[in-house]
């Protein structure tokens, strides 16, 4: 059968977990919320989205610093 869902979609959610550890660097920078960490995964799609949002450990190493040298 023609599969409806590209094979990334067919991977537990162990495995694309493991992949999304790998993909940014920690710790990230919250004020770049839009360009980094949790959140640049969550726009990828839906599933995506769902999954890193509710992972704790992709929560769990970021900087407060907003980049502002004063």
């Amino acid at each position: 059968t023609f599969a409806l869902f590209p094979p990334i979609h067919q991977l537990p959610v162990e495995v694309l977990l493991e992949i999304f550890h790998l993909t940014f660097e920690k710790p990230y920078n919250v004020f770049a919320s839009s360009r980094s960490g949790p959140w640049l995964l969550g726009k990828v799609c839906r599933r995506w989205r769902q999954v890193a949002w509710s992972c704790p450990s992709l929560w769990t190493a970021f900087t407060l610093t907003d980049g502002d040298d004063h």
